[in-house]
């Protein structure tokens, strides 16, 4: 699922590791990997459905896929609409320095069969935020 992409250090890192689909909902499992030197705290991600103002890439080829930041930045995106996150499986905890976490959220999709520019925002770090973006 995710896009090739180097490990950033002194970075937390998302990676959204499987998708699943049942009815509207779409299942979204995905770990956290803190690769600061200071805790960091996982929390549930708030999900926007973002508005991609200039389409440089087909959605259909990126379906299902995470984006890394120069493809996504190539969609010139405005603020998209925040979704309701529904059965999150995971919890608020902190995350030592170089500690990995797992979890699960479910968002309602409108058009099952339409795929949609998502982004998934987890905070900040110290010093960025710490989002996953992705097509599904």
């Amino acid at each position: 699922m995710p896009e090739s992409t180097k490990v950033e250090q002194n970075r937390v890192q998302v990676a959204l590791e499987q998708v699943y689909r049942a009815g509207d909902q779409i299942y979204i499992r995905y770990s956290i990997t803190n690769r600061t030197e200071a805790p960091y705290r996982a929390t549930v991600p708030a999900v926007y459905a973002q508005a991609p103002v200039k389409n440089a890439v087909s959605l259909v080829s990126l379906r299902n896929h995470q984006l890394g930041r120069k493809t996504y930045a190539s969609f010139k995106t405005h603020r998209g609409v925040a979704l309701d996150v529904v059965q999150p499986e995971s919890t608020p905890r902190d995350l030592a320095p170089g500690e990995k976490a797992t979890g699960v959220i479910g968002i309602k999709c409108t058009d099952a069969n339409q795929p949609r520019l998502y982004q998934l925002n987890f905070g900040i770090d110290q010093t960025r935020p710490v989002t996953a973006e992705a097509v599904l």
